[in-house]
């Protein structure tokens, strides 16, 4: 008899076990909406998924503005000043390199002119807005791929490197530039 007594009391135990709720879904996380002009959609969106998220936010697109809580636009400002930042630039050489600064003058010799006998290197994509940053055209910077730019710096100590903030690594240093280091915040 006492066996058909513990079956009836498994069987309990496997109905509750069955009725209980099922375990809670972990909450979807939070999400950042994104409205921009339709020239920077893809764009807007692609960077926005990147950088947030390492934040845990999820991103989407708003269908207006007004219900966007980040808005990316495509507008100089009415009192001809300056866009805001979207992505700082640094110059970078290989970690031996015994540069530990730059001055304005030196990197825009650098850059547009064959004067000055420093390598300089920029990704091919991000491309550096560099016509924002000197008068003259730049004329012996050399593209590569972001990926490789650090194993070239390493492979010439005297090269510069003019990077997006995010790509600097331990693979490569940043220099400051009339004394101002955005990595350090100096």
């Amino acid at each position: 008899m006492r066996f058909p007594a513990v079956l009836v009391v498994l069987l309990m135990l496997v109905v509750l076990a069955c009725d209980e709720a099922e375990p809670p879904v972990p909450p979807a996380p939070p999400t950042v909406f994104v409205w921009s002009d339709a020239s920077l959609a893809e764009e807007a969106l692609s960077a926005a998924s990147e950088l947030l998220a390492a934040r845990g936010l999820a991103v989407a697109r708003a269908a207006t503005s007004e219900a966007a809580d980040l808005a990316v636009v495509e507008q100089q400002p009415a009192d001809g000043g300056e866009p805001f930042v979207t992505r700082y630039w640094v110059a970078a050489v290989a970690p031996p390199s015994e540069r530990s600064s730059l001055d304005m003058a030196t990197l825009s010799e650098a850059v547009s002119g064959p004067s000055v006998a420093t390598r300089v290197l920029v990704p091919v994509e991000p491309a550096p807005p560099i016509s924002s940053w000197f008068s003259e055209p730049a004329t012996v910077t050399e593209a590569l791929p972001i990926g490789e730019i650090a194993a070239a710096l390493a492979a010439d100590h005297d090269a510069i490197a003019l990077l997006p903030l995010e790509a600097v690594d331990v693979h490569v240093r940043s220099v400051p530039v009339d004394g101002i280091d955005v990595v350090f915040g100096e």
